[in-house]
């Protein structure tokens, strides 16, 4: 019967398959989950989840995705799809298209269709098969981190690409601060690459706190006035898989002036938050990456421990 099936509806295919990318090179299949949580103004929507890390526990990805409207949906639906075979399918969507995303309960398929909402003359539809789930779901602790600040999006990934191309495995991250005030500080936030070279970039910004305890985040134009990394205090310094930073950075889509949030601490994980769509909605993309130890810095503790 049809009112067994279930549907969920994204009128803005992108973000839908800018999830899948981001998490298609961590593993080879994810579920999915169906949840009730609170948005903008306390509203309680409806978002497809997902939380998935790589086998060697080091890096973690989480998503939040708000759905537009839904048919017969509860909390218990959820679904493990190949993503591959889930990309490959989205990308037969044209930009036009809304996306749905059905199935029915305890079924074995679900199919992915999309259709232009004003012409009903056309529409594509993909039925994947559904997989066993693999030990690879994982519930993102909560960190209480002690830093924010902005990385610019485009700027991380042409780091990354010229590292690559230099074959350099890792990527070190140091950020400098100096307050300039009880509610300002100058931050400088710096990307190293090494390889058959070296290349590092430096990006400059001025957080600023607002009475209510929120963080406002600027860049720092008066690079002239911006005081010498040398007489900065260094607050981090972590080093990564350069894989696992780009596979994540490189599936963000990066209009001009688009940013990561990054949230960062000793011995603590790295955080990079993408929001997807509007803040209202409360979309998002997160990675978690654990750094490397190594001898020449301070140990990093595993996200596990």
């Amino acid at each position: 019967m049809s009112s067994e099936r279930w549907s969920l509806l994204f009128h803005e295919p992108s973000s839908l398959k800018t999830v899948v990318s981001s998490i298609v090179g961590v593993q080879s299949r994810a579920e999915f989950q169906v949840k009730k949580l609170q948005k903008e103004g306390g509203v309680r929507c409806t978002y497809l989840c997902v939380d998935i890390t790589d086998l060697s526990r080091v890096c973690c990805v989480s998503s939040r995705l708000c759905v537009d409207e839904t048919k017969n949906v509860d909390e218990s639906i959820s679904f493990v799809l190949d993503l591959k075979e889930m990309l490959t399918a989205l990308k037969c969507m044209q930009q036009r298209f809304t996306i749905e995303i059905s199935g029915k309960k305890n079924g074995t398929v679900i199919d992915i269709r999309g259709f232009d909402s004003n012409d009903s003359s056309r529409d594509t539809v993909c039925s994947l098969n559904t997989r066993i789930a693999e030990e690879t779901n994982f519930r993102p602790p909560l960190f209480d981190y002690t830093f924010q600040l902005e990385i610019d999006l485009n700027m991380l990934k042409d780091t990354l690409n010229h590292g690559k191309a230099m074959s350099a495995e890792l990527v070190k991250l140091q950020v400098y601060t100096e307050s300039c005030s009880s509610k300002h500080t100058k931050c400088a936030t710096r990307f190293i690459c090494e390889g058959s070279s070296t290349i590092t970039d430096t990006m400059r910004c001025i957080t600023e706190e607002d009475e209510d305890g929120s963080i406002r985040i600027k860049s720092a134009d008066d690079v002239d006035n911006f005081p010498l990394l040398e007489n900065m205090t260094n607050i981090y310094q972590g080093t990564f898989t350069s894989t696992n930073l780009q596979n994540f950075v490189i599936a963000l889509p990066g209009p001009p002036k688009s940013k990561l949030i990054a949230n960062i601490s000793k011995n603590m994980p790295l955080s990079l938050t993408y929001l997807l769509g509007d803040e209202v909605n409360k979309s998002y993309i997160k990675l978690l990456i654990a750094p490397r130890n190594m001898d020449d810095e301070e140990e990093n503790e595993d996200m596990e421990d």
